[in-house]
């Protein structure tokens, strides 16, 4: 979590640093298009000091990785509007006698207002609607290796979202992108299943409300954008 705090605070301070004397080759217009994406991995390996009377102590290991495109339209010198999607994968295993998976996506379109859409640096605000989904599943094994109960389940969700950002040009075409935490609501509705070791299958439904409030640095994404 630190080199991920380092890194973002690096990014952000060189795009910051370096917007200077903007060029006439730089920048956004209307009637421009361009592309953007990021690729994002997380892994960990954490040793658990707890006593657990089910998993007897246990190392965690955690898996995640996620792919973000998005495609921008200025229809002003200061407005785009775009469609963006999300596909991932996260993984954790306990003491290889717990593992789970849960692979996620998303799509949704967004409106971006651009400050100085013809500078070099330019701050900007986005707000974005999204529909996603996820299906996960668990598995708990005793010591011989024989399945003692299993959770799968799916889930959808709908989220609005408020976020801010950066842009920085590093040449005619290409960009670097910060995306900053924000205010998003989201409505989840999930079925869950339940399966014992006696092959018995119970099913329940949920449905949430989430209200989140996202400032931290570890809530920055940074990516790429090419200018078409």
């Amino acid at each position: 979590m630190f080199k991920s705090v380092v890194v973002a605070f690096t990014c952000l301070s060189t795009m910051a640093c370096l917007a200077q004397n903007p060029e006439p080759t730089v920048g956004f217009k209307k009637g421009d298009y361009a592309l953007s994406g990021s690729v994002n991995f997380f892994s960990s390996n954490t040793e658990n000091s707890f006593f657990d009377e089910e998993l007897e102590g246990s190392d965690t290991k955690n898996n995640q990785y996620s792919f973000n495109p998005a495609a921008h339209h200025f229809i002003t010198d200061h407005i785009v509007l775009g469609i963006e999607g999300m596909l991932g994968e996260s993984s954790q295993e306990w003491n290889e006698r717990r593992e789970s998976t849960n692979d996620f996506w998303q799509i949704g379109t967004f409106g971006s207002y651009y400050f100085t859409p013809q500078k070099k640096f330019s701050f900007l605000a986005t707000l974005g609607v999204n529909y996603g989904g996820n299906e996960y599943s668990s598995t708990f094994l005793d010591e011989d290796g024989m399945v003692l109960y299993n959770n799968r389940g799916d889930s959808e969700s709908i989220s609005v979202s408020l976020s801010a950002g950066l842009n920085y040009f590093i040449s005619s075409h290409f960009a670097l992108r910060a995306r900053l935490g924000g205010l998003s609501y989201s409505t989840t509705t999930s079925d869950n299943y339940y399966t014992n070791q006696d092959n018995e299958t119970t099913k329940s439904e949920e449905k949430s409300n989430r209200f989140n409030f996202n400032t931290g640095l570890d809530h920055i994404s940074v990516g790429l954008l090419y200018r078409i």
